[in-house]
């Protein structure tokens, strides 16, 4: 059984199963939607927290939480109290206001922070906490289905407990600089472009005629469970899932058609312009790689303007049949 929390910051551990010692109280910074997700997941573990501590922040936020895990979530007079009865934290503030917060609180060296901030670097970071060493000072991006234990977040640097409380949600992804957490993140913009995705897929089975209720079910299991392959497909990418289907068959058919009509470069185009918008580049678009469809329209214009009227009509015609391959 675990031990009862103490009235002050003490470092106290929890053995989770088959990971590495969780902390047992928790401290959260900001209360927003990732924190309130990370806080849910956490407190519905099957071994959750001890005790967990929330700045008043987002009153609202709190106070829902803390009538949904009672026992577990109490909120602090303020954020020093948050760090005065915990040692592990997390610092969930918009980052323009990372500066006012952080001059108003007094850290220890036994402090570990982990910050969802978004863009704000370690050494910015520890630069407002300088009394928190280097090694306790580490970042994290996950998705709000932690709250489900079914989110993926990046951290930065490999620390084992951060680790470990992530995997604890999910599955957690250790990069070795945040160079790389920066490009990898870009990903996550995808998201929403997947979610339009399988709408499209849905909105085609209603335009036959199927009931919106049962494709909707259908198409968002069928998803799920193919989503599931690629979780599972190890360290080596995805090649072997597409090489696996037979040639000349349904599925081989959707690859080439896509692939030749430019989606898959669309896709990477995209993740390109987005990449410069997270970059700070003002003009993001600009960024953009030319893909299979840009050269083919390119292409087009510059047989209407060498070729005239007939050629400029079946350099158009060529690139609309292309796309429709």
């Amino acid at each position: 059984p675990q031990s009862p929390c103490t009235s002050t910051a003490k470092s106290e551990v929890s053995a989770h199963s088959t990971m590495a010692a969780l902390p047992t109280t928790i401290g959260f910074v900001g209360i927003g939607t990732i924190n309130s997700a990370v806080i849910t997941g956490l407190c519905t573990l099957p071994n959750p927290p001890t005790k967990v501590v929330l700045s008043p922040r987002n009153a609202q936020k709190a106070a829902d939480l803390a009538s949904r895990f009672p026992g577990i979530v109490t909120v602090a007079s303020s954020n020093q109290e948050v760090l005065d009865t915990t040692q592990f934290v997390f610092l969930a503030v918009l980052p323009k206001q990372v500066p006012e917060v952080l001059s108003s609180l007094s850290f220890t060296p036994e402090h570990f922070v982990v910050s969802l901030v978004a863009g704000v670097s370690n050494t910015k970071l520890s630069e407002s906490m300088p009394t928190v060493p280097t090694s306790n000072i580490v970042r994290a991006v996950p998705l709000p289905p932690v709250k489900d234990q079914a989110g993926v977040t990046l951290v930065y640097p490999n620390s084992p407990v951060p680790v470990a409380l992530f995997d604890a949600l999910g599955t957690a992804v250790a990069v070795d600089s945040e160079k790389t957490m920066s490009k990898m993140q870009v990903t996550t913009a995808m998201m929403g472009t997947y979610y339009a995705f399988i709408h499209s897929i849905h909105s085609w089975q209603i335009e036959q005629g199927v009931d919106s209720a049962p494709a909707s079910k259908y198409v968002g299991a069928l998803m799920h469970s193919i989503a599931n392959d690629g979780k599972l497909a190890g360290t080596e990418g995805f090649d072997e899932l597409i090489l696996e289907q037979t040639p000349g068959g349904l599925n081989e058919q959707g690859i080439r058609e896509l692939t030749s009509a430019g989606v898959m470069d669309e896709f990477k185009a995209t993740m390109s312009s987005i990449d410069a918008r997270w970059s700070g580049l003002a003009e993001a678009s600009e960024k953009r790689p030319a893909t299979i469809r840009d050269k083919r329209e390119a292409k087009a214009k510059l047989m209407w303007a060498a070729g005239g009227f007939m050629a400029g009509v079946i350099a158009t015609v060529a690139v609309l049949k292309a796309s429709r391959k």
